[in-house]
Order: C-alpha cells, then structure tokens, then sequence
C-alpha cells in the first residue's frame, strides 16, 4: 500500500491528571512525610530507570560533589527511585564523597513515585542527546506537580524545548551549567 505523510500523526506523551489531582489532594490533607527523603536537606527526586549512555548521572554527582563542599551549611540529598543499576555508581559517588547525599531506594508502585514527586523539594530528570527527538512522559507529570524541575538535557532537544515555557526548569546539560 502507499502511504502519505498524511497518513501518519503523532501523538503526545501525557500523563493521568486525575490520577496526580487524587494523590496531590492525599498528599495535602495528609500532611504526609517520605520515607525516602531526609526531613532536615533539600531534597531533589528522580523517579525511574539510569543508564551511562542516555540517562547519565555523573555530571549531576559531580556538580553535587562541588556545591556540598563549598556549602557544607545546607544539607541537599538527591534520591533515586526504581533504579535497577544504582551498583554502577557506587565507584563514582564514594570517589565524590557523596554517600550520604546520593541515595538509590527500590522502585514503588506509580501511586507512592508520585506521592514521593509532590513531597520533594525539587525533581529531576535527564534526557541525553542519545534522545534529543523523544520527549519522556515523566516531564508532564513532573510539570504536572508545579515543582521545581532540574532538567539535563541539551538544548536543542525536544524535552527542552517542550520543558522552556515553564517557569520552575532549569536546563542544564553539563557539569560548569550544573
């Protein structure tokens, strides 16, 4: 069969907006503390899978690294949820000093990730080049959830591009930006 461009249309990344209404207004009347996050730091969470070449870390870790020792006066902690090869930066984050600032918690159901997303001070995602023409679905939520975004990603990629109208995302690619 033939097909024509006009044959073909994209559809958008979104997220369950009642799903997010429901526990942000849990989250509220609640009054609820994480399990996950230090009460007395800043608390920046990612929610979701890390790999070296797309999805890498270690620019954040080192940035992380500088502020800690040039602000030893305000506790930060970066919490990483549902990543499946946190053992590949162990290395890394003893050879920073970061170990009790970089913590790698098991995955939990979507309901608690999100919970855990408004109970944050700040969220993180990181979307390499590798990716400059996907837009993740975890940026709506995230944006969703009016929190503080730290964005890695380059520029020029679509999730910064669809991420800059946003007041909140900061985008940030390597270390020096960090």
């Amino acid at each position: 069969a033939n097909r024509h461009d006009g044959d073909f249309q994209t559809m958008p990344n979104g997220y369950d907006a009642e799903l997010l209404s429901s526990v942000h207004d849990e989250v509220v009347k609640s009054d609820q503390q994480s399990n996950v996050f230090s009460p007395d730091a800043f608390n920046i969470y990612y929610a979701g899978v890390l790999y070296t070449e797309g999805r890498d870390p270690v620019p954040l870790f080192e940035a992380l690294a500088e502020f800690v020792k040039s602000h030893p006066d305000k506790p930060i902690n970066m919490v990483f949820q549902g990543t499946k090869n946190a053992s590949d930066y162990d290395d890394i984050i003893s050879q920073l000093g970061l170990g009790s600032v970089v913590k790698f918690v098991p995955g939990a159901p979507f309901r608690d990730a999100i919970k855990n997303m408004y109970l944050s001070d700040a969220l993180l995602l990181i979307q390499d080049a590798r990716f400059n023409r996907q837009i993740p679905g975890k940026l709506y939520e995230y944006l969703a959830t009016g929190k503080s975004i730290l964005l890695k990603s380059p520029k020029e990629s679509a999730t910064s591009q669809e991420a800059a109208p946003y007041e909140g995302v900061f985008q940030v690619d390597e270390k020096a930006s960090i």
